[in-house]
């Protein structure tokens, strides 16, 4: 964001020292005071070139219907949507995207888990160690 002119504490022939809230540090009001270049090349950063509009939460970035703008978007685009990791079952996101498949048996990787040694081998052993 741009800084205005209240936030402007002092200026010199060479520095210009301002207020701002530092977010990283639990929203604390601070003070900093940079060279009059510095603080000229950093402000110049939030002027928009000529010709550009700034808009803010417009269209399907609008936080109002999100959902349901974005799955039209998708459907003229011809896009299939992805799964959302909660649409996951708890199987599906272990083999998705921890790559651990539990319905499969580690001995016999290429047929279908009929043993018991998947469920022995996925059971942590509480107060075991």
């Amino acid at each position: 964001m741009a800084i205005s002119n209240h936030r402007i504490l002092k200026v010199t022939d060479d520095h210009v020292t301002f207020r701002y809230k530092d977010n990283k540090d639990s929203g604390k009001t601070k003070q900093m005071t940079l060279t009059g270049t510095e603080f000229i090349r950093r402000f110049l950063m939030h002027v928009l070139p000529s010709g550009f509009v700034k808009i803010r939460h417009y269209g399907i970035l609008a936080a109002r219907n999100r959902p349901t703008k974005l799955a039209h978007c998708q459907r003229i685009m011809k896009i299939i949507p992805s799964k959302k990791s909660s649409d996951y079952t708890a199987l599906e996101f272990l083999v998705k995207f921890m790559r651990l498949d539990f319905s499969r048996c580690s001995k016999c990787p290429l047929e279908p888990s009929n043993c018991d040694t998947v469920m022995q081998e996925a059971t942590p052993h509480i107060g075991a160690g």
